[in-house]
Order: structure tokens, then C-alpha cells, then sequence
């Protein structure tokens, strides 16, 4: 993985498969729009994300395009962030709007057609956003932690979600 390509996580299920479907779109693109060809990492299973994240920031990765819905960016910025990560190691990290929900991407303005996002994504300069940090018990009473960016929720809304997080 070279550090200084451009590296895209695909959640191929996310938005009831949607994103599977446009790989190939989202490989010509980036071609078209960057001049280069990116590294596509598709994901399979629940938590490759923080896997790829994880190996991502070992590699130092310089742009890291998160193609999915709001589940896959949390498990690839836990991956890039968690276990120790240096925060001043600057890591670009850019969202293809591909969920069936949206929230975070429509927060942020972005467009909902995804060639819009990527030209959008090459002409765009990077933004801060803040993360937060919450420490919890799991189920089995394990202290555990999870960076989230977009919302943190208790109660019913974390209930929907399910008893994985």
C-alpha cells in the first residue's frame, strides 16, 4: 500500500448494495478526476473496516476515502484512530456518500450523486472535523472505547443500532 496513493474503503452492502455496484464507477472516476488510479480495499464482514483503517495508518496513508454509509466511517476512523494512534500524523480522510441513511454526509453539504461527490472531493480543500473519545462496558462488562464523529447515542437509539456497540 503505497502511503502517498489514494486508498478507498468500500462497504459493498451499504445502501442496500448500492455501493457494491459502483465500484468500477468509483475506480474511473477517481482515474478521471485525479490522474491516478486508486487503491480500492472492498470490505467483506463486519469490522473490516477497522482492520483496513488499522493497516492504513501503519502504512501512512496520506488520503483515506471512505465509500459507505455512517457504519462503515465509524469502523474505518476507529481503525485509523484508536490503539494508540499519533493524532498530529496528518491523514486526509474523505466520504463517498453510499448509506441508506445519509445524515453526516447531508450535515456536511455534500452532494447526492456520486459522480458530483468525487469532483467535489478532487476540487475540495480539507476541512477539520472533531471526533469524540466515550469509554464504556460491554455487554460482558469490558471496558471498551469508540471514537465517533458524527452523533453518540444512549438509550433507545443506541438499542436500534444493536448490542454490538
Amino acid at each position: 500500500m503505497g502511503n502517498n496513493a489514494i486508498q478507498i474503503v468500500i462497504n459493498p452492502i451499504a445502501g442496500g448494495r448500492r455501493a457494491g455496484q459502483q465500484i468500477q464507477t468509483i475506480r474511473r472516476e477517481f482515474s478521471q478526476h485525479f490522474n491516478t488510479q486508486p487503491i480500492v480495499h472492498v470490505t467483506a464482514q463486519k469490522e473490516d473496516g477497522f482492520r483496513v483503517g488499522h493497516q492504513l495508518r501503519q502504512s501512512g496513508a496520506k488520503l483515506v476515502v471512505v465509500a459507505g454509509g455512517e457504519g462503515t466511517i465509524h469502523e474505518v476512523i476507529n481503525g485509523l484512530f484508536m490503539n494508540g494512534a499519533d493524532f498530529s500524523t496528518k491523514c486526509e480522510i474523505g466520504l463517498l456518500n453510499l448509506g441508506s441513511g445519509g445524515d453526516f454526509a447531508r450535515g456536511l453539504g455534500l452532494p447526492k450523486s456520486l459522480s458530483s461527490q468525487i469532483a467535489l472531493l478532487a476540487k475540495s480543500e480539507p476541512m477539520n472535523v472533531d471526533l469524540g473519545l466515550v469509554h464504556y462496558d460491554n455487554a460482558n462488562g469490558q471496558p471498551q472505547q469508540r471514537i465517533f464523529m458524527n452523533e453518540f447515542q444512549l438509550g433507545i437509539g443506541a438499542k436500534a443500532v444493536g448490542p454490538d456497540f
